[in-house]
């Protein structure tokens, strides 16, 4: 059986993430860039923290600014928000 290094296991690279933010938005930046760049495999791929309340979606962290520019096309459609 193959023991991952926990600083090398994705649980790991999420608790150094934690541990390295200086709060909850810097967090959710670094989470969404980690998230995309696991991913990727060589192509670009965006991610987005999208916090749900009452129904009602929030983009509240991005991967890239174009992230964040295609989830305010998809709100302004109607799409995206709110389940």
């Amino acid at each position: 059986m193959n023991v991952v290094p926990l600083s090398k296991s994705v649980a790991g690279q999420l608790q150094e993430l934690i541990a390295g933010s200086e709060s909850v938005e810097l967090f959710l930046e670094a989470f969404a860039v980690h998230a995309a760049g696991l991913v990727s495999g060589g192509i670009e791929v965006l991610a987005e923290v999208t916090l749900l309340r009452n129904k009602e979606g929030t983009t509240v962290a991005g991967s890239s600014g174009s992230a964040r520019a295609l989830d305010e096309v998809q709100y302004g459609f109607g799409t995206g928000r709110g389940a």
